[in-house]
């Protein structure tokens, strides 16, 4: 079922405009600022952000799956991971990546490598692995960590995107050997694929 809302989805944002118009992520913004006069700090008041939202989506999918054969829990997931999904154009100025590089040609292809894996790869990974809890909790953090009224529980947003970018990052990664230059591409991700969560947009870049 996840891989058939997957397609849907790609299909959705490759031959339609229809994901833009609604994705921007101002359900989620509204949501943040219910807990903008929080005054807890570090994973405890992350933990108090997130948490009620993830798992109001939890249950509902749960008790969805349970009607029609799990029908409207597809439906649901469907418009969840749409929703989430990040923007991803190549002629659309991204971030600095935090590796540097002497051309700056290298710095734009890294830079919209990390934006893909951020943006599509990292939701779609987790929305397989945890269905539509996956995508929310992936960009409601994302979308805290952006927001200004939150600086205090920045760093504690910045680390759980790291952990939650370990895995995807390395297996889009190796996506790479397999569509390009496989044994120097192969090599290059060995020697840092058992690096820590701080070698993320290293790897990526590397």
């Amino acid at each position: 079922m996840e891989f058939v809302a997957i397609l849907i989805c790609l299909a959705v944002e490759r031959w339609t405009s229809f994901g833009k118009h609604v994705r921007r992520f101002a359900l989620l913004a509204r949501y943040l600022t219910l807990f903008s006069r929080i005054t807890l700090s570090g994973y405890i008041g992350l933990s108090v952000i997130l948490l009620p939202l993830v798992i109001v989506v939890g249950v509902v999918y749960w008790l969805l799956l349970h009607v029609w054969f799990g029908l409207f829990a597809f439906i649901f997931s469907v418009a969840i991971l749409l929703y989430c999904l990040g923007e991803f154009e190549i002629n659309k100025d991204v971030e600095a990546t935090e590796v540097e590089y002497t051309a700056k040609h290298d710095q734009e292809i890294a830079a919209l490598l990390i934006q893909a894996n951020h943006n599509i790869f990292a939701v779609l990974f987790w929305f397989i692995i945890l269905g539509p809890v996956g995508p929310i909790l992936y960009r409601l953090n994302d979308i805290l960590s952006h927001q200004k009224n939150f600086k205090k529980l920045k760093p504690a947003s910045k680390v759980l995107e790291s952990y939650l970018d370990w895995i995807p990052v390395r297996l889009f990664a190796f996506s790479f050997s397999l569509m390009s230059h496989f044994i120097p591409v192969l090599k290059s991700w060995l020697k840092v694929v058992l690096g820590g969560v701080q070698n993320n947009a290293a790897l990526l870049a590397s």
